[in-house]
């Protein structure tokens, strides 16, 4: 017995998925058209009806499971197009390959060639793998595949996280820089005071900020779950002047990106090696240097653990030491 259900993703677009019941197991595919999947059904009863059908999933192409996880499951991610990229990556590596070919040895040989290639950073193939394996653990849930290889292969160590922030001459420079463009000042501003993203920063509406209690909540974030990021006396009367000028009643900014006048800026102001992400790492190295825990920065920048945050344990060792010495002082004070 065969049916068809129809099913909206989240792009608007339609998936017809078929379910076919053979010897008392479920089938399924799904398909872009009405007619793809009433062919199917018509071609998988005339095998059955012929007894040449066969469901041997070690005969599934690899690409089959690219394709429906692509079509069902990436429309549904936050960014798809950063899944879209694993996949177009390992599609000529091992599209064609069929799923009983997938091992963990070719695994192997296959990320060691990329790492040989040096393109891509031992976190991107991590990822990539990562995003891969996901989709062959959907493989097995949809019976096109018995096991899942990627879940035995480990992962790369990757290298610790990059500590890049302004000295307090390169600051004082860049912001002479930024100040000329006044959309720029405040993008700028806000990154540095309250660590948040550009993306987040960029999206900003004018109802997401509380200036009689001084914060903004973020309520698309990177992990999900919504954030409050406290405002700064500066930081609240730069908003409000920018506020009064009505650029948008809605969106704090009416730009999207600041793509030309921030290498403008950091040309100008001879800065290098640095990208906009580094203002958030500066803001993490000023409060560390500020002798502020980690557990703070950690709920201020928006993570769920200290591991990311560990980066910036060496910035408060002097202020340890301070604490320390008041402790000996304490306890051991010298003759006066």
């Amino acid at each position: 017995m065969a049916y068809i259900t129809k099913a909206k993703l989240s792009n608007n677009k339609t998936s017809y998925r078929v379910r076919i019941r053979i010897n008392g197991k479920d089938i399924s595919k799904s398909f872009r058209s009405m007619g793809e999947a009433r062919n199917y059904i018509l071609e998988v009863e005339g095998e059955i009806e012929s007894g040449v059908y066969s469901n041997v999933k070690g005969d599934i192409l690899v690409h089959k499971i690219f394709e429906r996880y692509v079509l069902e499951v990436v429309p549904l991610k936050k960014h798809p197009e950063k899944y879209l990229t694993a996949f177009n990556f390992f599609q000529p590596k091992i599209g064609h390959l069929e799923v009983k070919d997938i091992t963990l040895p070719l695994l192997h040989d296959i990320r060691q060639q990329v790492i040989k290639e040096q393109k891509i950073s031992f976190t991107t193939i991590n990822r990539y793998f990562s995003t891969i394996g996901r989709s062959f653990a959907m493989g097995v849930e949809w019976e096109m595949v018995s096991e899942n290889p990627f879940s035995k292969l480990g992962k790369l160590k990757e290298p610790k996280g990059r500590v890049r922030f302004l000295s307090d001459d390169e600051r004082e420079r860049l912001l002479k820089e930024c100040i000329k463009v006044d959309y720029l000042y405040l993008v700028v501003i806000l990154a540095l005071t309250t660590g948040a993203r550009k993306s987040e920063i960029m999206t900003l509406q004018w109802s997401q900020i509380n200036f009689r209690e001084n914060f903004i909540t973020l309520e698309d974030t990177k992990n999900d779950e919504r954030r409050a990021l406290p405002l700064c006396k500066y930081s609240k009367d730069l908003l409000l002047s920018w506020k009064a000028k009505k650029v948008d009643e809605v969106s704090v900014f009416n730009i999207k990106q600041c793509r030309r006048s921030w290498p403008t800026a950091l040309k100008a102001a001879e800065i290098e090696d640095f990208r906009f992400h580094d203002l958030r790492h500066s803001c993490a190295s000023y409060l560390a240097m500020q002798g502020v825990p980690l557990l703070a920065i950690a709920d201020i920048l928006g993570h769920k653990t200290l591991d990311m945050v560990k980066r910036y344990a060496h910035l408060s060792n002097d202020y340890r030491g301070k604490i320390i010495d008041t402790l000996g002082e304490y306890l051991f004070p010298e003759d006066k």
